[in-house]
């Protein structure tokens, strides 16, 4: 490290199980909200419990600043004073004050000493307050299935995590086994396309690693590219056998049925992505908040067509390189916090949101593999 920012403090085991709940805090911090909005009527309290806990973070372990860390704050800060000073977009502050909340915090939260088992044993605990809640009053914030995929998204990769982890464990793990079963049910019934992606994502990529049973996999995946290519099909006669009891099979049908656009106007946003810019667009970038300034406050629903746009082909490089990098990592040394974070960061943004405001993004961003204690 060649900048280090605070007096670290002794790194105590209560500490380090406390620094655990700070990074469950910030990677369900949606589901708490939504928990502070159904018991207050508020959310502002849960806001001050999450950076509270960024807040805390920094002051327990201060902030090391390797020279990747450097140069990904360097690079962003200078484009934004770049756009600022030289391009009219509008959207520019906001996505600064995005950063300056979403991005600050995950790298607060990186710098922590955490255990791997405990930040699963909180992402279910925290999870299933929102879930238990959602269901004694299903109407109470989530109006439709899109926000309640990706708000249990994170909650059901803990808990098969944490069900993953304790199989030796006979009476726990039936337990664990329960509590996984019933947010897998409720992900398969009644999240939308993006958020079961983003599920089958991070199994896909939890068993590729592993050199057991290589045969089994294959068949699976065959399975799985064939029930693709065969996509329309499926969703008819899912719908025709079991009308109604699938979210994304609705949702996919009615879209089929109004306009023949499955992708949901994603395909639209594409095609303006490639008419609407030269190429000195894509090499350079159009500043940070370009796109929206110019559609409307529409984004392009894609993390790698977003980075292009805004940050040139230099933004563009490092995505891939960070995803070049997590399949290095995640194949020769099989690190699932690292698949948790991309599974729930980097996944959801190819398909929505804005990379600016997602906790779980800049935490993955700002994760530092060292700073994982295993629990003996």
């Amino acid at each position: 490290m060649i900048v280090k920012i605070g007096k670290k403090s002794i790194r105590s085991e209560n500490t380090i199980i406390l620094s655990s709940l700070f990074v469950s805090i910030v990677l369900l911090s949606s589901n708490l909200m939504q928990v502070g909005v159904f018991l207050f009527n508020n959310s502002n309290l849960f806001n001050i419990v999450l950076f509270g806990s960024c807040f805390l973070a920094f002051i327990i372990y201060g902030l090391d600043l390797s020279p990747r860390t450097l140069l990904i704050l360097g690079f962003i800060l200078m484009y934004f004073c770049f756009t600022k000073l030289f391009m009219n977009n509008e959207y520019v502050d906001t996505y600064f004050t995005h950063f300056l909340v979403y991005g600050m915090s995950g790298l607060f939260i990186s710098q922590c000493k955490f255990y791997e088992e405990y930040v699963y044993i909180f992402c279910t605990i925290l999870g299933y307050v929102w879930l238990i809640l959602y269901l004694l009053n299903a109407d109470f914030v989530i109006t439709d299935s899109f926000s309640f995929g990706y708000l249990l998204l994170p909650v059901s990769i803990s808990a098969f995590l944490l069900m993953y982890n304790n199989l030796h464990k006979k009476i726990l793990r039936i337990v664990l086994m329960g509590l996984f079963a019933v947010c897998a049910l409720l992900l398969i019934t009644s999240a939308s396309r993006g958020p079961l992606i983003s599920f089958f994502m991070f199994l896909l990529l939890f068993i590729l690693p592993n050199r057991e049973h290589i045969l089994l996999k294959l068949v699976f995946l065959c399975i799985g590219l064939i029930l693709l290519l065969n996509y329309h099909e499926v969703i008819y006669l899912l719908h025709n056998t079991y009308p109604g009891k699938f979210e994304f099979v609705e949702k996919s049908y009615l879209l089929e049925q109004m306009n023949h656009d499955i992708s949901n106007g994603r395909s639209e946003l594409l095609k303006t992505v490639l008419n609407d810019y030269d190429f000195s667009d894509y090499f350079f970038g159009v500043g940070i908040g370009g796109y929206a300034s110019t559609h409307l406050g529409e984004y392009t629903h894609n993390i790698f067509t977003c980075t292009l746009l805004e940050c040139g082909c230099i933004g563009l490089i490092y995505i891939v390189y960070r995803c070049l990098a997590f399949i290095r990592r995640i194949v020769g040394e099989r690190d699932n916090m690292m698949i948790f974070l991309f599974s729930i960061s980097f996944v959801p943004l190819f398909f929505s949101n804005i990379f600016w405001c997602s906790f779980p993004f800049w935490v993955f961003i700002f994760y530092y593999p060292l700073n994982k204690i295993n629990k003996e």
